[in-house]
């Protein structure tokens, strides 16, 4: 619908033209709007003009046709212009590539928002030389307001890319600077009141090792012949010829001594 619309306006606007001038124009000023190719236009122009919206004035040379707007065309137009709410539906192949660009590397990224940068920089200014000449004599001529509309909204997508690009300069460089820095030192252990630990002499003599059976009677169950307890010792301060008297041995049968 939209192609209709643009060449209803082409023809309303300028007059008279032949399907390959109407092409031109949109490989032309009208790129910047709605583009459109030669295999489209010449199939459009054929069914606008057997739904009566166009007629064609004249055949040239070569069959040659020369297409105008006809009544019924301006009223479509106009009801298209003031009846119909247009499209607010966003597809920007630029758009999605800034959504994507985080799932590149900051330098690569910031690369393609320089690109980006130039491209719309200098649309803008193409698209500004259009609307001079369109706007030439005082007045507005037609695709001077879209003209206007393009270079603003190209100065504007160049100046955002600009804005990326640094951006993703500044990320590419903290990251570069990041893989330089040599990782810290471990902590002297030393300066901190701890004295250092002095490896082993590992040539000194090996250290006997203690008898393992030792202690091995201490740790085992208790022995299964224990010795009988010894009677206990003189009195330390017994003299050594001072010995105790023998014990009385009492013969078989004899009477108890007395008391």
């Amino acid at each position: 619908m939209s192609l209709r619309m643009a060449l209803l306006g082409l023809l309303a606007s300028r007059g008279p033209s032949s399907g390959y001038a109407l092409t031109r124009d949109f490989a032309g000023s009208l790129s910047h709007v709605w583009a459109a190719r030669h295999s489209q236009v010449y199939p459009e122009l054929a069914r606008m003009f057997e739904a009566g919206l166009i007629g064609v004035e004249d055949t040239g040379p070569r069959g040659r046709k020369r297409y105008y707007v006809t009544g019924s065309g301006r009223e479509e137009l106009r009801c298209w212009l003031t009846g119909v709410e247009p499209s607010r539906t966003v597809r920007s192949e630029v758009a999605l590539r800034a959504f994507l660009l985080p799932t590149l590397g900051p330098e690569v990224a910031a690369g393609l928002a320089r690109a980006e940068e130039r491209f719309h920089r200098e649309r803008a200014e193409e698209i500004g030389r259009l609307r001079d000449l369109a706007s030439a004599g005082g007045g507005s001529g037609f695709g001077a307001y879209a003209a206007e509309l393009g270079v603003r909204l190209s100065a504007a997508t160049a100046e955002w890319a600009r804005w990326a690009a640094e951006q993703l300069e500044a990320d590419a460089r903290a990251e570069a600077a990041a893989a330089t820095t040599p990782a810290e030192d471990e902590p002297d252990h030393a300066s901190d009141g701890h004295a250092a630990r002095t490896p082993p002499d590992r040539t000194s003599p090996a250290r006997t090792a203690p008898d393992s059976t030792a202690g091995d009677s201490a740790a085992s169950c208790a022995d299964p012949n224990p010795r009988a307890p010894q009677a206990p010792s003189a009195p330390a301060d017994r003299a050594p010829n001072d010995a105790a008297p023998p014990a009385r041995t009492r013969a078989p049968g004899a009477p108890p001594p007395p008391a």
